[in-house]
């Protein structure tokens, strides 16, 4: 997204949810970007419970999926999928400081 000025960079708003779970999480998440896509799979490398982290996490207005929606086998996974596609550069930062509020 352009921030309005002219010649100003243009960051993706993958990379502005990347750069929001960096300062929020630091160490706890680890990622790659994506060349393209409309999600942001996150290893979440901190002890929690991510399917009670992301049912606290619709309580506070963001939906996010769990590993364990994408898994074979069904068993809980410490992987989250993160849409970027429908929130703009002012919302995808509000929406990983209300995940961060939710986190158990």
């Amino acid at each position: 997204m352009a921030s309005g000025y002219p010649g100003a960079p243009v960051v993706s708003p993958c990379e502005i949810l990347a750069n929001s779970l960096r300062k929020t999480f630091g160490e706890g998440v680890e990622f790659k970007l994506a060349a393209g896509g409309m999600g942001l799979w996150v290893r979440l490398r901190m002890s929690v419970d991510v399917d009670l982290w992301a049912r606290r996490s619709v309580e506070r207005g963001v939906s996010w999926y769990t590993g364990r929606r994408y898994a074979f086998d069904g068993q809980s996974k410490p992987f989250a999928r993160l849409s970027f596609a429908w929130l703009n550069e002012r919302e995808l930062p509000e929406a990983v400081r209300r995940m961060a509020a939710a986190q158990p």
